[in-house]
């Protein structure tokens, strides 16, 4: 909330020190490294500013459990030509306090590590693609398939914002 960054790598043994000023800070984990290992990330419930921790004065300590994914969700993202789509984010978000994303790769496939329980599945709205996202209920040990076919772009939604003295934004 102070508008501030602070950054920081964990050392062999998962230990990490961020400099920070007193104030609320949220502790974010890049997720493509957590994927690599087969490791979840803390969500947050789906909120983009991290986990909350709040300084005042002293250091805080702040030790984050990840568990290891113990399920897959897998499959690939087509155009409306039945096409792969390459380098679009696939975002898996649980119902508890835990996502993952990963690329898809040059073939339009992706593979998500997650554990047992329902998942939203959704291709990145910022791809310019129209796909529909959807949940899937997996058990430990399971590997369920989801394919995405993306819709036809057709049309575009245009015009300008505006705020209420009818300055553009």
């Amino acid at each position: 909330t102070n508008n501030q960054y602070s950054l920081t790598y964990s050392d062999a043994a998962g230990n990490y020190s961020l400099a920070v000023n007193d104030g609320q800070w949220g502790v974010e984990l890049e997720s493509s490294d957590l994927v690599r290992l087969g490791y979840l990330r803390l969500s947050n419930s789906g909120q983009s500013d991290g986990i909350p921790v709040a300084v005042n004065g002293s250091s805080v300590v702040t030790n984050l459990l990840l568990p290891k994914a113990t399920a897959l969700i897998y499959g690939s993202l087509r155009d409306s030509g039945n096409n792969p789509v390459p380098g679009v984010e696939i975002y898996g978000n649980s119902s508890g306090p835990y996502s993952t994303k990963v690329l898809t790769d040059s073939g339009g496939n992706y593979s998500l590590g997650v554990l047992a329980g329902m998942w939203n599945v959704n291709p990145s709205s910022e791809s310019g693609l129209l796909v529909n996202g959807t949940n899937v209920t997996v058990a430990a040990g399971q590997a369920v398939q989801v394919n995405f076919m993306a819709a036809a772009v057709t049309a575009r939604l245009m015009g300008v914002v505006r705020n209420d003295l009818g300055e553009p934004l």
